[in-house]
């Protein structure tokens, strides 16, 4: 579900399996979280915005919600403080101490529990699904390098490699979708709303930090993802190499090791993409200043790269990104192995060009892979997949709103924040 320029409503359908004491509660948070988005959306976060709803409850439904939810706590909070203690900066910084950052810092624990991890416990079946997430630094007396929350649930079957890679790489990938998400939009206006850099520099330094700070703790996600490739991939390291040698003698705890290294280098070099430099930037800035910050662009065709790496269950990889002209988005996933287990290309319009019927725009989204079978993926050959969904817009003159409707289909295959099975899309909204 990619962030665009229009609200997108599905029907809310709850899976007929059986979620334990968290239904109630699942239910209960999704229909309030859907109501205040739709209640701030409509009134005063006016950044285009799609509000999406799945039967998961995955990341991709979250990164529609958690920005203006974001924004209207950090917003009213920063309006309140400004109306008693002014607007200086000494104001700013207490407040962003006190308020902004624990706020976002929430949501982003929030989203990668419920939305990353309970979402795969959901979609693969688990009983009892539980969810915790502490009260923020400095609220909650643990300091920030701890852990501060954690999400379980009971197997109903053995998970496949796939699966169980997913669900320890799935809350990191949460934030990273949500993080990406927010820098699109951000990109289509042609700003940052100081909420919005906030919560999209938490989400990007939530697999940066954790993979920094734990990786070698046995119960945290980075190394429960390392030792779940190595299993699946046997004498394989995270990018594909062949790590073997005949003077060596590899062992577990070597792959694991190698693994652990690696993926800690690539996490130290997504402390230089783009994006979270600007963030960085943006958020000082908006504290030192009070003003908002525009992405930068380089060229006549205003163009804005950037780069991720990301967890997938064949190893690790890098994506690509180049935003062109403030409408257009191309974007592409390599991994960067010799192996080649992974690849990905894929095309946005993220804003949609006019068409020849009057009154009507059109657009597209498509990707395409090549990816082991999800089922057998180190014994299986690789296997073309895609995803590609179709956007109008019409012009209702009696609502005096673009009507919104989106077709798209999904093949079988990794692809977040999707599930891994094939599924048909549609969703129907206002553009406002």
């Amino acid at each position: 579900m990619l962030a665009g320029s229009s609200i997108r409503v599905v029907p809310i359908i709850f899976k007929v399996c059986y979620f334990g004491k968290m239904i109630l509660a699942s239910r209960r948070l999704y229909i309030g979280l859907l109501v205040l988005c739709l209640g701030v959306g409509l009134t005063s976060y006016t950044h285009a915005t799609p509000v999406v709803m799945d039967s998961q409850l995955s990341a991709g439904m979250s990164a529609t919600i958690v920005p203006p939810v974001a924004h209207f706590v950090i917003n009213g909070g920063d309006t309140a403080v400004a109306s008693i203690a002014g607007n200086s900066f000494p104001t700013r910084a207490l407040t962003a101490f006190f308020w902004d950052v624990p706020v976002s810092r929430y949501l982003m624990v929030f989203n990668h529990e419920f939305f990353g991890h309970g979402a795969r416990f959901r979609e693969f079946g688990h009983r009892d699904v539980f969810v915790f997430v502490d009260r923020p630094f400095p609220y909650s007396g643990n300091s920030p390098d701890q852990y501060s929350g954690f999400a379980s649930g009971t197997p109903t079957r053995e998970l496949t490699p796939v699966e169980s890679s997913l669900i320890h790489s799935s809350g990191m990938a949460a934030n990273l979708h949500l993080g990406k998400t927010i820098v699109d939009t951000a990109y289509v206006n042609g700003k940052l709303r100081y909420s919005d850099t906030l919560m999209a520099l938490l989400s990007f330094s939530d697999p940066i930090f954790y993979t920094l700070m734990k990786i070698g703790d046995e119960n945290g996600d980075p190394s429960r993802y390392v030792q779940s490739i190595n299993s699946t991939f046997g004498r394989y390291d995270l990018a594909g190499k062949f790590v073997d040698g005949e003077d060596i003698v590899f062992t577990e705890t070597t792959y694991q090791q190698a693994g652990e290294a690696e993926l800690k280098t690539a996490q130290t070099m997504a402390f230089f993409s783009p994006s979270y430099l600007v963030l960085f930037y943006g958020a000082l800035n908006s504290i030192i200043t009070g003003d908002t910050v525009a992405l930068p662009t380089f060229g006549e065709w205003e163009a804005f790269p950037d780069f991720h790496p990301f967890l997938s269950p064949f190893g690790l990889g890098y994506e690509f990104t180049l935003n062109l002209r403030r409408s257009e988005q191309f974007r592409f996933g390599i991994n960067s192995n010799s192996v080649s287990r992974f690849q990905e290309f894929g095309y946005r319009s993220l804003v949609t060009v006019p068409s020849p019927w009057p009154g009507m725009k059109w657009g597209w989204d498509w990707d395409i892979w090549r990816q082991p079978s999800i089922s057998d993926p180190s014994g299986s050959p690789a296997r073309i997949g895609g995803l590609l969904r179709l956007k109008t817009q019409h012009r209702n003159e009696w609502l005096g709103q673009d009507v919104v409707v989106n077709v798209g289909v999904k093949t079988p295959g990794f692809r977040d924040p999707f599930p891994l099975d094939g599924a048909y899309f549609f969703e129907l909204g206002i553009n406002y």
